[in-house]
């Protein structure tokens, strides 16, 4: 190797180890009267183009996570991560968020097992009301319990229709304010005690309130 390639390798890696990119996106830095030899600009031009090639990968997760609705900063904003690492982070919570949004079967919502376990509980307490109320208090609850949890289910079945499903959402809100209306008869007559009104009451107030956000954000919920 002759003293001008001597000379013009050791300027390559001297450009490298003070900050090759850092100088890449600032030409003006390099003196335009100092010429460099043709293995030098090739050089460059290949870490220029692998530079533009690598940002626009990261661009383009970056764009795809937010369509999937995730909070996320760009990644070339982002101290102290590679490329490669932020790729793979966004990957890894684009998954995690689209797994835990994913609402596979009615049992997957909160309201319908909440309604369901009110309905149990009715049907428990019920069973020491007196012998008279078997065909009008008993029943009434046990029925108005009851549909609660199955509009919510039914509902559910037909969810493909957007306001069939409403419509039944709907009706397990009416039978909750039923349940709730039995169990102040209930209590006023004597057949539970104030603390157990008190409970079940809190619990169809609680359903009522996740009835109506779920009518209000089918199509984002997560958290029902």
């Amino acid at each position: 190797m002759t003293a001008r390639g001597a000379c013009r390798l050791g300027e390559l890696f001297s450009l490298i180890d003070r900050g090759f990119l850092h100088i890449l996106a600032r030409p003006s830095c390099v003196s335009p009267d100092r010429r460099m030899c043709p293995n030098t600009q090739y050089a460059i031009r290949n870490t220029q183009y692998a530079r533009r090639r690598t940002q626009n990968e990261i661009v383009a997760e970056w764009r795809n996570g937010r369509r999937w609705g995730l909070k996320i900063p760009c990644p070339l904003g982002r101290v102290g991560s590679t490329p490669t690492s932020a790729i793979a982070e966004n990957r890894g919570q684009k998954t995690e968020d689209r797994d835990k949004t994913v609402i596979k079967s009615v049992k997957d919502l909160k309201v319908y097992h909440m309604a369901y376990q009110l309905a149990m509980e009715i049907f428990e307490i019920t069973k020491g009301f007196p012998k008279e109320e078997t065909y009008a208090l008993t029943d009434q609850m046990r029925r108005s319990s009851r549909s609660v949890a199955i509009n919510i289910r039914e509902g559910f079945a037909k969810r493909r229709y957007e306001q069939v499903f409403i419509r039944h959402l709907n009706d397990s809100l009416g039978s909750s304010e039923e349940s709730r209306g039995w169990l102040d008869f209930a209590e006023d007559c004597m057949y539970i005690t104030k603390d157990k009104h008190e409970r079940l009451d809190n619990g169809y107030d609680e359903v009522n309130a996740m009835l109506y956000s779920l009518i209000n954000n089918w199509k984002s919920s997560s958290d029902f």
